[in-house]
């Protein structure tokens, strides 16, 4: 008390373990009175960090950022305690650098890859765990699941199968996620998910 002129203490952390933080002794409330709140960013803003991560270095194609936007939507609608904004994106951006790279040495080798083409990411390299799947009709309770196939490779890491899945009937809309079970891009999720 004595030295608060000489002292900054500054904790940071997400709305629900901060409240923990606080509630956890009396007097920090009195001690941290003056709390600043960074709300989340919206996904136009992330569209914009992604372009910022991308620099003069790479160019993002229309297809790419459209599909980008409609992933950080789906992010925003559906947030996990440990959403982590920006943080996020500069993770989607390595994910969808390491696409393209596997992608280009498959179709062209290393030796053979074009400058420009080494960093224009296009629609193709959304990372596969990001994929939407849309169901193409109304899903009755005892019918079967008809979905888009998406186009994939041999699956090394199982993280690469991880997939979000948006799904839409007469009833309303789902999202949740699932797993590539074949490599004609067939995939498995909960029923919850498309209920």
């Amino acid at each position: 008390e004595n030295n608060r002129d000489r002292l900054c203490v500054i904790c940071a952390g997400y709305p629900g373990p901060m409240n923990n933080f606080m509630n956890s002794n009396v007097g920090f409330k009195s001690r941290f009175n003056d709390p600043v709140i960074f709300e989340d960013y919206i996904p136009e803003e992330m569209l914009e960090i992604l372009r910022k991560f991308a620099g003069d270095a790479y160019i993002l194609t229309s297809e790419f950022e459209e599909a980008s936007k409609h992933i950080f939507e789906m992010w925003t609608k559906n947030k996990h305690p440990d959403f982590g904004n920006g943080r996020d994106v500069r993770k989607y951006f390595d994910e969808s650098k390491s696409a393209l790279f596997r992608r280009l040495e498959e179709k062209y080798g290393l030796a053979n890859i074009k400058k420009k083409k080494k960093f224009t990411l296009t629609i193709e390299d959304i990372p596969v765990k990001y994929k939407r799947i849309t169901a193409i009709e109304s899903i009755p309770e005892t019918a079967s699941l008809s979905l888009d196939i998406l186009p994939t490779d041999k699956t090394v890491n199982i993280s690469d199968a991880l997939i979000l899945i948006s799904v839409e009937t007469e009833n309303g809309s789902g999202y949740g996620s699932g797993f590539i079970m074949t490599e004609s891009g067939y995939a498995i999720t909960c029923n919850h998910v498309i209920n």
